[in-house]
């Protein structure tokens, strides 16, 4: 019985590093695609605000996405 149970917090605690990998991996994304949105947003001044709307909705995916990578470290 121990083993079992030993082998569900194994996977569970798999499943959760998973999680975090893949919450990181997003999180690195969503900054390189903000950076290279605010140097678009200098250099085409015509796009300006369909830019900013993008790099808003960037912003709350990130933030989202650090919220997730919080709760599965205290998970963990």
């Amino acid at each position: 019985m121990k083993d079992s149970i030993v082998d569900r917090l194994e996977k569970k605690v798999d499943e959760l590093i998973q999680a975090l990998y893949t919450e990181r991996k997003l999180s690195k994304e969503y900054k390189i695609r903000i950076a290279e949105l605010e140097a678009k947003l200098e250099k085409e001044p015509s796009n300006i605000e369909k830019l900013r709307e993008e790099n808003r909705r960037l912003r709350r995916n990130m933030e989202v996405a650090a919220q997730k990578i919080e709760e599965l470290f205290k998970k963990i």
